[in-house]
């Protein structure tokens, strides 16, 4: 049992550094050019929240923070846009 909860946090490890790696580098490339307001950032981190909440195999939001917490994934259009704006 115990060794199926690591393969199985190992595979959500992986496919989150897949994430960071090489998915938002895709939907942030040329973001700095436009305009952008928060419901275009709010918009951007709905991708975010959907890859989350099919990888964690949930809807419910309070899991998906969990699990960025738990995972270190705290990659939102959010966070990342404080830093520009």
């Amino acid at each position: 049992m115990l060794g199926n909860i690591y393969v199985i946090r190992s595979l959500k490890d992986s496919i989150l550094q897949l994430v960071s790696s090489k998915c938002m580098p895709t939907l942030l490339y040329g973001l700095q050019a436009g305009c952008l307001n928060k419901s275009t950032i709010n918009s951007l981190d709905i991708v975010v929240n959907r890859i989350l909440r099919n990888l964690f195999k949930t809807n419910d939001i309070s899991i998906v923070k969990h699990g960025q917490c738990e995972f270190n994934f705290n990659l939102t259009f959010q966070v990342i846009f404080s830093y520009i704006l």
